[in-house]
């Protein structure tokens, strides 16, 4: 496994940004283009903290893939109504440029998008809206309705005004239960795999959501086990995700 962290300038986002890059060991230095997968954080995390509280350099060697871990700040990875442009970075610039430096495969079906809580919510729009970049998504406690969101935080918070306007006025056009109506009708279609935890806050929009996506024809796979919103259960998850999406000959 090798692990590699720095800084780069976004054209994008017009700053200095971090990313962290999980790799096999060997794999880097053969022919063949790798699977890559790109690891989106919570609200309060960043780009290390998949690499320091999950398993990733272990599922790095199993399944041969790269994990690019891209921060993402506080932006839910939108285009937001007063700041940067984090979902067009994640789904054009980054890719562009990771594939420039490594040897990754430019296929859909081998460049997914994994994510938690807000990292959840993150992958599941580059999923549904992006399915042309990414081919499968992974979401973990995915913070996957954004009008309870507001209505938990309240009208007046001035951070989700920033990303959605002052009075809410782009709101809708990130809202993921919107957004599945568009998305049914594109070819192709993402993969999804999703869990949440029997304990977790979130349990309850995660069951509403799963049954949107079914109910309008997606392949969406939804688990619920035990765990809460934490790194125990996250853990658990993405090990799950890799097995339903590349299950062993």
């Amino acid at each position: 496994m090798a692990t590699l962290t720095g800084n780069f300038y976004s054209h994008i986002l017009g700053m200095d940004t971090s990313v962290t890059i999980i790799s096999p060991r060997k794999k880097l230095l053969t022919d063949r283009p790798y699977r890559t997968i790109y690891m989106l954080h919570g609200l309060t995390d960043n780009n290390s903290s998949w690499a320091y509280n999950a398993q990733l350099s272990l599922l790095a060697e199993q399944y041969q893939t790269v994990f690019i871990l891209p921060d993402g700040g506080r932006s839910f990875y939108i285009n937001m109504k007063y700041g940067q442009q984090y979902f067009t970075f994640l789904s054009e610039e980054l890719p562009g440029l990771a594939r420039n430096l490594l040897r990754l495969s430019p296929s859909r079906e081998e460049t997914g998008v994994f994510g938690l809580s807000m990292g959840g919510y993150g992958a599941l729009e580059c999923g549904l809206l992006r399915p042309d970049v990414f081919g499968f998504c992974g979401s973990f406690s995915g913070c996957c309705d954004i009008y309870k969101l507001v209505e938990v935080a309240g009208q007046n918070n001035a951070e989700l005004q920033g990303l959605f306007g002052v009075n809410y006025e782009d709101i809708a056009q990130h809202d993921l239960f919107q957004i599945i109506g568009t998305a049914a009708r594109q070819s192709p279609q993402a993969k999804f795999y999703a869990a949440c935890g029997t304990q977790d806050f979130l349990l309850d929009m995660n069951r509403r959501f799963s049954k949107a996506m079914q109910t309008q024809g997606f392949a969406y796979q939804y688990e619920e086990f035990e765990g809460n919103h934490e790194w125990y259960f996250w853990n658990q998850a993405v090990h799950r995700a890799m097995q339903f999406f590349f299950p062993s000959p």
